[in-house]
């Protein structure tokens, strides 16, 4: 079973607009709300302490990743490879992210 927790357990404390305490890239999560409420993605970047650039490999690619406030994501335990992650981003294959996915969720 996996363990999912909100960010208000990653993030303990005031809420300031850096956030370093825990790094994410590369961290599975599940969307909570928007659009693609209940979607699974992998965080490719943290430009800013408040937002997250994420993608699936299918309809989000990493040439589109999608941009997402960190409220809006359940995050998991699971990270991805350390072969997938350069420089502080995600520079795995489309395919690959999409395989990481599939294997490390139940749904």
């Amino acid at each position: 079973m996996k363990i999912w927790r909100p960010l208000r357990e990653i993030f303990s404390g005031r809420r300031s607009k850096s956030k370093d305490k825990e790094i994410l890239v590369g961290r599975l999560a599940q969307s909570v709300s928007g659009r693609d409420k209940g979607m699974m993605y992998v965080i490719t970047s943290q430009p800013d302490g408040i937002h997250v650039t994420v993608c699936d490999g299918k309809r989000r690619t990493t040439d589109k990743p999608k941009l997402k406030n960190i409220r809006h994501l359940l995050m998991s335990g699971e990270y991805v490879p350390d072969s997938f992650i350069s420089n502080g981003r995600v520079t795995a294959t489309d395919a690959e992210i999409s395989a990481f996915i599939a294997e490390n969720t139940d749904i």
